[in-house]
């Protein structure tokens, strides 16, 4: 969705694999935002077109992630960023069986979370300097349980991301 001279950018797109949404404005003459998201829809295909068993062989991914940027223009030389981006991953396995104390599951759900900040001064024309700063920080998340009848055994790994820099 855009036209012409317009402050607005958009599209909406969806395919076998996932639907995604990507809007841009203007708010203002000082601030710009953008957004952007994607789901997947493989796992819901999957699930109407092969058996149930099939995805203890083959690993079928839930996805999902999105990003949000927002500019603020302080003064016609300076100007603030703020950028933040998401992802999450699920995967569900059961390997069924006639007895229940063999039935096999695993889950496993991983989170990845990231903001960063920019300033920007300077840099009108070639000859100006121009003072960048960036601090970035992530944080992330996995969890992973497996289940062998009714044993469950559940793992729970948080912590910042080992690419943090400030």
């Amino acid at each position: 969705v855009s036209q012409p001279d317009s402050p607005r950018h958009g599209y909406v797109g969806i395919d076998l694999l996932d639907a995604s949404a990507f809007v841009t404005a203007a708010i203002g003459k000082r601030v710009q935002l953008a957004v952007a998201a994607r789901y997947s829809l493989i796992d819901r295909l999957a699930a109407r077109l092969v058996e149930p068993d099939v995805g203890a062989l083959v690993p079928v991914p839930q996805y999902d992630d999105y990003q949000l940027k927002a500019t603020f223009l302080l003064t016609p030389r300076a100007r603030l960023s703020v950028l933040l981006l998401a992802a999450d991953d699920h995967l569900r396995r059961t390997v069924a069986s006639a007895d229940p104390a063999l039935t096999q599951s695993e889950r496993l759900d991983r989170s990845s979370y990231r903001v960063a900040l920019r300033y920007e001064h300077g840099g009108e024309t070639d000859g100006d300097a121009r003072l960048r700063v960036t601090p970035f920080f992530g944080y992330d998340t996995e969890r992973s349980a497996t289940r062998l009848g009714a044993t469950r055994t559940c793992l729970l790994y948080t912590s910042p991301s080992p690419r943090d820099r400030t």
